[in-house]
């Protein structure tokens, strides 16, 4: 649900205690773009002036959603993602079935410790989701929509909507590598879904771009607390009325 200002200002109280042995403290702010705005302007004067025995780092994925005199006042570092072969071959050196350890290391977006995560999980709960809503959508069952919104609603599962989303984001991928370059698609053993949805729209691949925007504002608005349902409900009204027009 993001960081808020308490918890910024118990962090600010911890960095002014006096290191027991280091001769440095070292401050981890982990995802520091989910800090709220009031946070990260509590923020901006420790990060402006930290004590002298201090380090402090932030992480994040996403830099453009950190304020600008957040990122004013710290020195860039960039981590360039871990590439998709070198995960593959460490999931499956972990013992990842083959299938899988191809699945999650395109999934996890270059970030080893996510396809840890999924490896561990063994079950892939948001990527069926994402398959179910999207057999609901292509059946065109308006009704088994409305029950599968209402599960989300009553488990009020937010992080469980936002996974879904980025699964979306890769399905919409999917569709713009599916004629040219089959070997980028992430979801290499559901291609009977994308070929329906191409038979659907043949022109499906012209809103690619336009879809992945809307994806990522829909995740940005549950980020500020949209209610689910109504991102859910509105997703899927987008892609079933993409799924039904030509584009122009």
């Amino acid at each position: 649900m993001g960081i808020r200002i308490g918890s910024i200002r118990m962090l600010e109280h911890r960095i002014h205690l006096t290191p027991n042995e280091a001769v440095k403290k070292i401050i981890l702010v982990e995802d520091a773009d989910m800090m709220t705005r009031q946070a990260s302007n509590a923020f901006l004067k420790t990060l402006e002036e930290p004590p002298e025995d201090t380090v402090l780092i932030l992480t994040t994925s996403r830099l453009n959603s950190l304020l600008p005199t957040i990122l004013s006042r710290c020195q860039k570092i960039p981590f360039n993602p871990v590439s998709r072969p070198t995960i593959e071959q460490f999931l499956l050196d972990n013992s990842t079935e083959p299938l899988e350890a191809k699945i999650f290391s395109r999934i996890s977006n270059g970030s080893m410790e996510k396809a840890l995560r999924l490896a561990e999980k063994g079950k892939l709960e948001a990527r069926e989701n994402t398959l179910e809503f999207l057999k609901i959508l292509i059946a065109g069952k308006d009704l088994k929509f409305v029950e599968f919104s209402n599960d989300y609603r009553r488990s009020s599962s937010r992080p469980l909507l936002k996974q879904m989303i980025s699964h979306l984001i890769l399905w919409v991928a999917d569709l713009a590598y599916y004629k040219y370059k089959q070997n980028e698609i992430v979801n290499l053993d559901q291609t009977d879904i994308i070929q329906t949805i191409y038979n659907m729209n043949p022109e499906v691949e012209n809103y690619v771009s336009k879809l992945t925007d809307f994806l990522e504002n829909m995740s940005l608005k549950l980020d500020a607390n949209v209610n689910q349902q109504l991102i859910l409900i509105e997703i899927y009204n987008v892609l079933k009325d993409t799924l039904s027009k030509k584009s122009s």
